[in-house]
């Protein structure tokens, strides 16, 4: 994934050029602090091991069907109602 990408990923961008996008990614690529972490997480390979959106979702869904099936009918409830705020959040459609 380019930074560009991941900007757009991570920021609200419609509208904007490919330029300003790369340059506020490139400017927050330079930055100290994210400089490092964007190091480390090489440096250990965890891009590999991050948690996906997707993942995240599917883990909500799972736990929402163990309550279901254990009559946790208050937090089944709040499960479901957890996976869908997320959905919407992290702009994924529903997954079944």
């Amino acid at each position: 994934m380019s930074k560009s990408d991941a900007y757009r990923e991570a920021y609200s961008t419609e509208g904007w050029s490919q330029a300003a996008i790369w340059v506020n990614a490139s400017k927050l690529a330079s930055n100290a602090k994210v400089s490092l972490w964007l190091a480390y997480l090489k440096a250990t390979q965890l891009t590999e091991a991050l948690y996906t959106k997707e993942a995240h979702i599917l883990d909500m869904a799972e736990a929402a069907r163990a309550c279901k099936e254990n009559k946790a009918w208050s937090a089944y409830v709040k499960a479901i109602e957890s996976r869908r705020e997320a959905e919407q959040r992290l702009g994924i459609k529903e997954l079944h």
